[in-house]
């Protein structure tokens, strides 16, 4: 399933793709997010690691999916998981990519006050940034493509050992939930592009014509439609050599 994640991930990342797919899985199908209003960002983050010897060495993590929607003079950052297996420590993951979205703009806004100024003593300049900046929101899905229902944690809470928080404490412990969705919960019907006929192969996963349909990242879409018409033709005279023997014995 590797090559399908791959594939999927190669996919909608395409701008119309992704605009289709907000579409279909927020609107209902209705063209409320337009090609024009998304743009590519940076979907690389550096993790500083503890090495050996407490050297400290980077690590470059990378989000599946991720667009800014530019819409009603705003901006808004639109994320995807793809998810073949249960990860257990997904709802942690998922947050982490969201705040580290907000300390980059943090980041930004930092070194645009040190470089030009205007920052006024006192809590200003503690904060490196003024009462009024805002921060772009972020929304982060999680596309699982598994066999089942997702079964792991579906929110940080469901992570913690809750044992010894009561409901009072429990109401003051903060929470990120995932954003779950399957190909099984979703209406074809609702999509435009080839999403539509690729959900439709989704649901029915455990076919063979899937893995062939979206190895796209791997052999490119001409590539993998031959393939597909080879593999059809092939399929086809093994149907017929079968009819061929089975006609012989019944004469």
């Amino acid at each position: 399933m590797g090559k399908v994640d791959d594939g999927l991930r190669w996919y909608l990342n395409r701008d119309e793709v992704f605009a289709d797919f907000c579409n279909g899985v927020l609107y209902g199908g209705k063209k409320v997010i337009s090609l024009g209003e998304l743009a590519e960002v940076q979907k690389f983050y550096q993790e500083g690691l503890q090495g050996r010897a407490g050297k400290k060495r980077n690590r470059r993590r990378e989000r599946d999916v991720v667009k800014l929607l530019c819409r009603k003079g705003g901006f808004l950052l639109v994320a995807l998981e793809n998810q073949n297996l249960e990860n257990f420590c997904m709802p942690l993951r998922c947050m982490e990519y969201d705040v580290e979205d907000l300390q980059r703009q943090l980041r930004y806004k930092r070194r645009h006050y040190e470089a030009g100024g205007g920052l006024e003593p006192g809590a200003e300049y503690l904060s490196g940034i003024k009462r009024t900046d805002r921060f772009i929101p972020t929304v982060t899905f999680l596309l699982f493509h598994g066999e089942g229902e997702w079964r792991a944690a579906k929110s940080l809470q469901e992570m913690m050992d809750m044992s010894a928080a009561d409901e009072a404490i429990r109401k003051l412990l903060p929470d990120y939930r995932l954003h779950i969705i399957r190909f099984e919960d979703l209406d074809e019907q609702k999509f435009e592009t080839g999403l539509r006929e690729l959900t439709g192969l989704m649901k029915r996963k455990n076919s063979r014509e899937v893995s062939i349909c979206i190895r796209h990242s791997k052999t490119g879409p001409g590539k993998s439609r031959r393939r597909g018409l080879k593999l059809g033709k092939k399929e086809g005279k093994s149907e017929g050599k079968k009819e061929a023997k089975s006609r012989g014995k019944s004469v």
